[in-house]
């Protein structure tokens, strides 16, 4: 697959060196994977924008503030999302703890979107981290 990737210039020959192989296998078989195969309806780099309050963000209250993002993965599982953001960190163990709570605010950014623009609840947030496992949210 990556070959065909590289013949059709959609990725470069540099990049698919870089590539680590057990990652990408270990994903593509993972539960989540598999649950999004069987799932109803399946998202991937779904964009969207919406408009919070500030002081849901931290924020001093009063204004509004526009949140643009991408959900990496979401689906649609007994009538209710889940809601899967991927990181890639390669940092050390104590550094990924201390930027976890910033990813766990994020994800939950993302399931407040997906509720308010699709009117379904969200069942789940999960954080998948390359290097450093799986985390529910």
């Amino acid at each position: 697959q990556i070959d065909s990737l590289v013949r059709q210039t959609l990725l470069t020959a540099e990049d698919a060196g870089g590539l680590d192989i057990r990652q990408i296998t270990s994903v593509l078989t993972s539960d989540i994977i598999r649950r999004a195969g069987k799932a109803e309806t399946v998202y991937r780099e779904k964009t969207f924008s919406i408009a919070m309050d500030s002081e849901l963000l931290g924020y001093p209250p009063g204004e509004t503030v526009l949140i643009q993002g991408a959900i990496d993965l979401c689906f649609i599982e007994d009538g209710a999302f889940v809601v899967v953001d991927y990181k890639t960190d390669h940092a050390s163990t104590a550094v990924i703890s201390d930027r976890l709570d910033g990813y766990k605010r994020q994800i939950s950014i993302y399931a407040d979107a997906v509720t308010r623009l699709t009117g379904l609840p969200v069942k789940e947030k999960i954080i998948y981290m390359l290097n450093h496992g799986v985390y529910s949210v």
